[in-house]
């Protein structure tokens, strides 16, 4: 096959508010094709915009079939379960999903969530508008948890968006764009990123599926989509010119809100990998379209990408005839290099730790699943080692990556007995610190105890006391500085000041992404909490 010449690209994106369509385009482009490395080659782009209203919102059920568990089995059911996928916070909580079925014909996604590391999980529950659909994926944000997925065959053109801010109580909506030309929406990565004052906003999401827009006849297009406002409207977003992807996978940067898109093709060489910028808003109300690459050198078959970033470190890992390989970069993919990640395997899947610079990289091989990491951007992969005992099904989706306070964990489809049950294990450790704020007391002003609780030196952690009301508001106190080091296990104490005023007050103490608020009294100098 030939490699995918160099063309120009367009991206074009639908907006219809309800019923009635309305443009708002707005065209960016570079001016010359730059050939970066032997590996990949930017492409001059164009960029559009168009924007639909979100439809229909669904009913959330619990199935009671699926009781609280606890132990490395997260679902042990009668029948085959499939295509599980994880996600972790800060807080040692977990969310999942796997397609479930009660009569081993008609599949569904169901969701469960762990309040403990994962040692207990819990249903969380399904939605009824929802059978039929497949390949959940999970991520998390500051916010809360939220998953992605495609419509069923009968209505192939929806794209699913589940809220869990309420673990035991999601929200799941969805955006028809079938309506306007857009179908058979395949293969969902989701990837969450909290922007201040836009809780609505849970990040975005890419896919493949059929361009039939205002007379388009394409298959296997590269999509991306997010939420512009709070009202539900969205954006699709497309290239132009091109076809045959398959799988995708979105990654967004935390540190620089730059977002990344990855796909294989059915019947060209390369990947496809698109960027934006997810952090910021332009004039017109999106995200800026920045660049779109090639990645592979044409000759060897690329399938079945991942993708992580963060801190403009970007790390893409795929199957190259049998193996697995990296591409990588640490400017944000300007440019990038080409590593050996590990010889005959399949189905890889990347994740970067808690503490950032720990990129995990599991996958199929003799039967299980392997894990390898890598501490220097996906330069050099060590530390192979099966994940806890798994014996896995093997095929696309049959495996993911979560991220714990001090670890790596995976989720698989596990085949030791008569039928496919999903398991849960540990990847591998990272070590991270994990800041928390033990205690807040009163007395001559606030005090607070801020611990490490993790693996690692925690350092410049920046805290914060705030008190503010009493009589007539006129309390408001103010505090912070940084604390150097915290190393495992130790704390320190941190003190407002003194405080003057009488009435009910309110603290808010803060040490890197922790926070706590709580309701206390003024008596004249005393505080109390």
């Amino acid at each position: 096959m030939e490699k995918m010449k160099k063309s120009k690209f367009g991206a074009i994106a639908l907006v219809i508010a309800g019923l009635m369509i309305t443009s708002a385009i707005s065209i960016t482009g570079e001016t010359a094709i730059e050939k970066n490395s032997e590996i990949i080659q930017q492409i001059d782009v164009e960029a559009s915009y168009f924007t639909i209203q979100q439809m229909e919102e669904c009913n959330f059920e619990k199935s009671s079939l699926l009781p609280s568990r606890a132990g490395k089995i997260i679902v042990d059911t009668d029948l085959d379960d499939y295509h599980p996928t994880i996600a972790g916070d800060a807080s040692g909580r977990f969310f999942a999903s796997f397609e479930y079925t009660e009569d081993e014909a008609d599949y569904f996604p169901i969701f469960l969530y762990s309040l403990d590391d994962g040692d207990s999980w819990t249903e969380s529950g399904y939605f009824t508008e929802s059978l039929g659909c497949m390949y959940p994926d999970v991520d998390s944000s500051d916010n809360g948890f939220y998953a992605a997925f495609s419509g069923s065959e009968d209505t192939p053109g929806d794209q699913w968006l589940v809220r869990a801010e309420d673990l035991d109580a999601p929200t799941g909506s969805t955006w028809p764009w079938s309506t306007h030309g857009f179908d058979y929406l395949e293969y969902f990565g989701i990837s969450c990123h909290t922007i201040d004052g836009e809780p609505w906003n849970y990040g975005g999401e890419s896919s493949t599926g059929y361009n039939g827009y205002s007379g388009n006849d394409v298959e296997g297009c590269p999509f991306i989509y997010y939420q512009t406002n709070e009202e539900g409207y969205a954006t699709i977003g497309w290239l132009n010119n091109v076809q045959d992807y398959l799988h995708s996978d979105f990654a967004i940067d935390e540190v620089t809100g730059l977002s990344y898109a990855v796909y294989d093709n059915q019947v060209e060489m390369n990947l496809l990998l698109r960027k934006d910028d997810f952090g910021t808003w332009n004039a017109e109300g999106h995200h800026d379209f920045l660049a779109s690459y090639n990645v592979g050198d044409g000759v060897t078959n690329l399938m079945n990408p991942s993708v992580e970033a963060n801190d403009d470190v970007v790390v893409v890992v795929a199957e190259e005839d049998g193996n697995i390989v990296c591409f990588y970069s640490d400017n944000g993919f300007s440019s990038a290099q080409q590593s050996l990640v590990v010889e005959s395997a399949m189905y890889p899947e990347v994740m970067v730790g808690a503490d950032g610079t720990t990129f995990v990289c599991s996958y199929v091989k003799n039967g299980a699943v392997y894990s390898i990491r890598s501490e220097d951007g996906g330069q050099t992969w060590t530390g192979e080692g099966q994940v806890e005992d798994s014996q896995v099904d093997s095929e696309f989706g049959c495996h993911d990556l979560g991220k714990g306070t001090q670890g790596i964990f995976a989720v698989w489809q596990d085949n030791r007995d008569a039928d496919l049950d999903i398991y849960f294990g540990e990847a591998t450790s990272v070590s991270a610190p994990d800041v928390k704020i033990i205690s807040v007391t009163g007395g001559l002003g606030v005090s607070a105890v801020i611990k490490n609780e993790g693996t690692a030196a925690a350092t410049n952690v920046a805290w914060t006391i705030s008190v503010t009301g009493g009589i007539l508001n006129l309390i408001n106190k103010n505090a912070g500085d940084t604390i150097a080091s915290l190393g495992p296990g130790q704390e320190q104490t941190v003190k407002s000041g003194l405080i003057i005023g009488l009435g009910t007050i309110y603290v808010t103490v803060t040490a890197d992404s922790a926070t706590e608020n709580i309701e206390g009294k003024q008596w004249i100098i005393f505080t109390s909490i």
